[in-house]
């Protein structure tokens, strides 16, 4: 039976959401239609300048379990997360963003692991990409093995963000979340949890994303790679992550790359750089293969 605002759900799913009213009722559908109904939406409006906002109201007119919040200015990804699971009420917290789409089992699969595996504190999944128009373009892996995880995530994430699910029970009553952060909140985020509980994924495909220039991290490469160099220092020096020596060169080596690359080719060189590690076996993170890698097949839910 499906949660409504007098009941406390279990999940809370914070979902930020500016100018995205092309693919907003998509995503919103593919939560409804969840075969797990114990939740809430929280969705947050970053001063929308395009229909968002409305399309919001109207879902939440129709469904109790949805809140709608809204913001007169711009204040950016982290910032309103922040705000999103300040009005959270679940045990857990997913994240899911406004352009993407979730697979139908996604939230039903990712509770039931987290209740069986008590010491995973964040959990994502396998993700099918598709470009503006909804068509499939290719496959992220991303690894199943929580040791695997920690030993990659300091050069390339371990989680696609819009799969994650925590555990806020495994967190200390003093946690914060995204510190605000525009760029980057992801990076920060797994490594301050990290500190807390292991990080995994199932290795079923769970989601949809959306891989196109107008998203926030391939239209703002070099502040997103600058943010995500600040993780990785934060990382060492307040987060007790300890990369290998191979590891730290490679993050220097790139930021000097991105000092002096133009921005739009910043995303390429990256995605190239992601395949020759995946091939020195550097990293279980790949990029853009057209099926899914052996060890981690397709979903029968795709």
């Amino acid at each position: 039976m499906a949660a409504t605002n007098n009941n406390t759900p279990l999940l809370s799913i914070v979902m930020p959401v500016y100018n995205c009213s092309s693919y907003l009722k998509d995503s919103i559908d593919s939560v409804i239609e969840q075969t797990f109904t114990d939740w809430e939406l929280i969705a947050i409006d970053d001063c929308s300048t395009d229909d968002s906002l409305s399309i919001l109201k109207s879902y939440a007119d129709k469904d109790a379990r949805i809140v709608v919040l809204s913001q007169s200015e711009n204040i950016g990804v982290g910032a309103c997360l922040d705000k999103a699971i300040e009005h959270a009420r679940g045990k857990l917290i997913a994240r899911m963003d406004g352009d993407d789409i979730c697979l139908p089992n996604r939230l039903e699969l990712q509770v039931n692991y987290l209740k069986e595996n008590k010491d995973i504190i964040g959990l994502g999944g396998q993700v099918i990409l598709i470009n503006e128009e909804g068509e499939h373009i290719g496959y992220k892996n991303f690894p199943t093995d929580p040791a695997k995880a920690r030993e990659t995530m300091f050069l390339t994430i371990p989680i696609q963000h819009p799969t994650l699910i925590i555990n806020k029970e495994l967190l200390p009553d003093d946690f914060t979340w995204y510190d605000g952060w525009r760029y980057s909140e992801d990076s920060n985020l797994l490594f301050k949890l990290s500190m807390h509980g292991e990080l995994s994924n199932l290795g079923d495909t769970v989601l949809k994303y959306r891989y196109y220039y107008g998203g926030n991290s391939l239209k703002n490469s070099r502040a997103t790679f600058f943010h995500t160099y600040k993780a990785r220092s934060l990382a060492i020096k307040e987060y007790g992550y300890k990369p290998t020596r191979r590891a730290q060169l490679i993050s220097h080596l790139q930021y000097a790359a991105v000092c002096l690359l133009p921005n739009a080719l910043i995303p390429k060189v990256f995605e190239a750089f992601r395949g020759i590690m995946m091939k020195l076996g550097m990293t279980a993170h790949s990029s853009f293969s057209p099926k899914p890698s052996a060890n981690q097949p397709e979903s029968k839910n795709t």
